[in-house]
C-alpha cells in the first residue's frame, strides 16, 4: 500500500516533469532565423550563412515530410532541409537577373543548424532584391532577418508578415 507522502512525492515529481517539458517545448519554438551575407574580398565570393534553431528546423521539416526528423543524426534530413532553405532564399540584381548561388552544406552547432551558400561577391550591389522565405510557408509568424555586411556597415532586412522581397540599399556615408 502506498503512503500519502509517497503518493504526494510521485505527484509532485510528475508535475515537475510535465512543467519542465512544457517549458522546454515553448522555449524552443522561436520561429526566427538569421542570415548573414558578406563579401570575402580574398576569395571574391559572397558568403551566406543561414542560422536556424534546430528544434524549429526539425519541427518544420517534420510537418513538411509527415515523419519524425533528426537533424543531429541524419545527414539526409540536413540535406533535405538545406535544399528547402536554398530554394527559399534568392538574390536578384537591379537589372532583374538572378544571382547564381551554390549550396555548400550544413553544420550542427549546439542548438543551431547552419546552412551555407556562396555566390559571386560582385552581386552585392545597391538595389539588390532579397527574398528569404524559409519556414514562412509552415509558420506565417516566422521572422527571418538578413544582415548584409559591407565596408560601409551592416544593413538588416526583416522578413515578416506580407514581406516577400526587400531591397538592399548600400548604407550612405555619414560624411
Amino acid at each position: 500500500m502506498m503512503s500519502a507522502a509517497s503518493g504526494l512525492r510521485k505527484a509532485l515529481a510528475g508535475l515537475a516533469i510535465g512543467l519542465s517539458l512544457a517549458g522546454a517545448a515553448s522555449a524552443h519554438q522561436q520561429k526566427a532565423a538569421i542570415t548573414e551575407v558578406s563579401a570575402n574580398t580574398r576569395t571574391g565570393l559572397l558568403e551566406i550563412a543561414h542560422r536556424f534553431y534546430i528544434h524549429d528546423a526539425e519541427h518544420a521539416l517534420g510537418i513538411l515530410t509527415g515523419r519524425l526528423v533528426n537533424l543531429h543524426a541524419e545527414a539526409g534530413d540536413r540535406d533535405l532541409f538545406a535544399a528547402a532553405v536554398a530554394g527559399s532564399f534568392a538574390l536578384t540584381r537591379p537589372d532583374g537577373g538572378a544571382v547564381a548561388l551554390v549550396l555548400l552544406g550544413t553544420e550542427v552547432d549546439r542548438g543551431y543548424l547552419w546552412v551555407y551558400q556562396e555566390g559571386p561577391a560582385s552581386a552585392l550591389t545597391d538595389g539588390l532584391e532579397v527574398r528569404a522565405d524559409a519556414l514562412r510557408d509552415v509558420w506565417p509568424g516566422q521572422i527571418n532577418t538578413v544582415n548584409i555586411r559591407t565596408n560601409a556597415g551592416v544593413t538588416s532586412l526583416q522578413f515578416q508578415g506580407a514581406a516577400q522581397t526587400l531591397r538592399f540599399e548600400l548604407p550612405q556615408d555619414g560624411g
